[in-house]
């Protein structure tokens, strides 16, 4: 009964207009505020998923999700298939194909850029990276071997100011005969095709027949390993082991992703966690808002508080009329926020699209997006309405334990 009737008087006092409007002021900064606190934090979390996700697509589909090369260095490429077919029988594992991997410098007219050079077999490629699905012009099917014909990124091909046709010139390092020094060796090349995949590799990646890798390198047609692709990248490093034992880990060896570009996605993850404390801020201060106004509402409303514990309503009760009455706050403000911020987040990219058109300005100008992208994740809604909800409840506790104080012939006696 008593909860029903703290529930009952603190919505009844949520809804009142105050005669004090300084409080009804007070109460809308604090419900305001907890909206736009709301609404900042579900917007810009999505906007990080959206760009952790933009990542890992752009790059980790590029790279191989996991490595298998043999400890002395030979998969010979006439008979690599073989070992293939063995990885491929692995659950989980979606596809493979052979690579060699290499630096090297690009030039042209004077231009000069460093590059990993990947030597792929482009009727594989395909079942191991997405470049083939973005090639922009040109041909995959063009990189024969034989024809030392080479595949950019799109901006790399622009900064080195060469188009499909033309030729320019690569230097890879060689070791000496008698391997006590390092040359370069200078190879013409021509651009068969250039694509984009919206990351950093369109700036650093270049792409050659295999077999014209090795001829460059003189491995007499050997690969340095070969590529596996899996169904779900989080479980790459399980799988990659998994083959290792299968295939023998005495001959065998594995790399997964997380070696190469697991410190950046923690980095990711890391800042997403830091600017959601930190946005968490803006509810701090919408419940340090609550709090004051419930603590000169309890003022305002001593004599009522005092006719109500004279009418034998205990303290835990009078303590429940203002939590409700916060709480009632809290749940509103989150809830406007949250359907406020999902709407946001949904538009967000349009948005932007519309104030750069209107501006005239690339808000990602100087980066690898085109656009701002969005990642509504149910997690992360649950978890910014849990913990606002919590923070808006704890907020209530001091001004009601404040009311459920007073005492009542001291507040009769002085009103």
């Amino acid at each position: 009964m008593s909860g029903r009737f703290s529930m009952w008087i603190g919505i009844r006092y949520t809804g009142a207009r105050q005669q004090n409007h300084f409080i009804s002021f007070i109460s809308l900064v604090s419900l305001l505020g907890l909206i736009l606190g709301v609404v900042v934090l579900v917007t810009i979390v999505s906007v990080m998923n959206g760009f952790d996700r933009a990542l890992r697509y752009s790059i980790l589909e590029v790279i191989p999700h996991g490595v298998i090369q043999s400890s002395d260095h030979s998969i010979d490429l006439d008979n690599w298939l073989q070992l293939a077919a063995t990885i491929e029988g692995q659950q989980q594992v979606q596809g493979t194909a052979p690579f060699i991997e290499t630096q090297g410098m690009l030039t042209q007219r004077g231009s000069v850029n460093v590059v990993a050079l990947y030597g792929i077999l482009p009727e594989r490629e395909g079942h191991v990276s997405i470049i083939p699905a973005h090639i922009e012009r040109g041909s995959l099917a063009d990189l024969r071997e034989g024809r030392d014909g080479i595949v950019l990124g799109r901006e790399l091909a622009y900064s080195l100011g060469v188009g499909v046709g033309d030729e320019l010139t690569l230097i890879v390092p060689q070791p000496s005969k008698a391997g006590g020094s390092v040359l370069p060796k200078m190879v013409k090349v021509t651009l068969v095709a250039t694509f984009r995949v919206g990351a950093e590799l369109d700036y650093t990646l270049a792409l050659m027949h295999v077999a014209d890798i090795a001829g460059i390198l003189m491995l007499e047609r050997e690969v340095h390993g070969i590529r596996v692709q899996v169904d779900d990248l989080f479980t790459a490093p399980h799988i990659i082991r998994q083959t290792v034992a299968a295939l023998g880990p005495d001959r065998y060896e594995g790399v997964d992703w997380t070696a190469t570009y697991g410190d950046l996605f923690q980095t990711i993850g890391m800042e997403k966690t830091m600017m959601f404390l930190l946005l968490l801020l803006i509810v701090a201060i919408a419940a340090f808002n609550i709090v004051s106004g419930l603590i000169m509402l309890v003022d305002d409303k001593k004599a009522d508080i005092a006719m109500l514990r004279t009418l034998g309503v205990s303290p835990a009760t009078i303590m429940g009329i203002y939590v409700v009455q916060g709480s009632v706050i809290g749940i509103v403000g989150t809830l406007l926020g949250m359907v406020l911020g999902i709407v946001l987040a949904i538009n967000i990219t349009e948005i932007v699209a519309w104030f750069e058109q209107l501006l005239n300005l690339r808000v990602l100008g100087g980066t690898y997006f085109d656009s701002v992208p969005s990642d509504l994740r149910l997690t992360d809604l649950l978890l910014i309405f849990i913990v606002t909800i919590v923070i808006s409840f704890v907020s209530t506790l001091y001004p009601a334990y404040r009311a459920a104080q007073l005492n009542p012939s001291e507040v009769l006696r002085t009103e």
